[in-house]
């Protein structure tokens, strides 16, 4: 079963320390308890929480590969307006909110009317390709901030990491950090 709820953040506290250890199989466990959502926080409020910092009541945020809408809801939550960018569904129930734009269309196609606050990225895309887009938005100045998670493939994730990085500072982008939430 499901387990209660207690159970499953001490489940996944445990599997967190274990992985960070190098234990894989409790790395694998870490995986599943994130990607199911069980006894942790999901990776936004984990990226805004270890940044520190975050979009906050009333700034405008553009979200990036927003269905279903996990960001989208965190962002919400926070009193943020949200331009939810993906040509795929939103949640009806995130699509009902108050203060969300869904705009059904491609990322590398969207451009804002004026500049926004965040750019918040979570694109399950080529991660060069998602760089380039990121650092168009730093160029153009279109955002003031940004939250970015990159998807990388199982092989040569240091190497790539290392150009997605490079790129994203060539547009611009300062003060960049960077974390593997799992």
């Amino acid at each position: 079963g499901e387990g209660d709820k207690d159970a499953q953040r001490e489940a996944a506290a445990w599997y967190r320390k274990s992985a960070e250890q190098g234990h894989l199989a409790a790395a694998r466990r870490l995986g599943i308890a994130l990607e199911g959502g069980r006894g942790i926080d999901p990776a936004p409020a984990e990226a805004i929480a270890w940044l520190g910092m975050g979009p906050e009541a009333g700034d405008t945020v553009v979200d990036f590969g927003a269905a279903p809408g996990g960001w989208t809801r965190v962002l919400l939550e926070r009193r943020a307006r949200v331009i939810a960018i993906d040509p795929a569904e939103l949640d009806p129930k995130i699509a009902r909110m108050r203060g969300v734009r869904h705009v059904r269309a491609s990322a590398f196609g969207f451009e804002p009317e004026a500049p926004i606050d965040w750019l918040v990225c979570d694109m399950a895309w080529r991660p060069l390709e998602v760089a380039e887009l990121i650092a168009k938005w730093g160029r153009r100045r279109w955002a003031r901030a940004l939250i970015a998670t990159i998807k990388l493939p199982m092989k040569r994730k240091l190497e790539l990491l290392s150009r997605v990085k490079k790129t994203i500072e060539a547009g611009g982008w300062q003060n960049l950090r960077m974390r593997h939430l799992y």
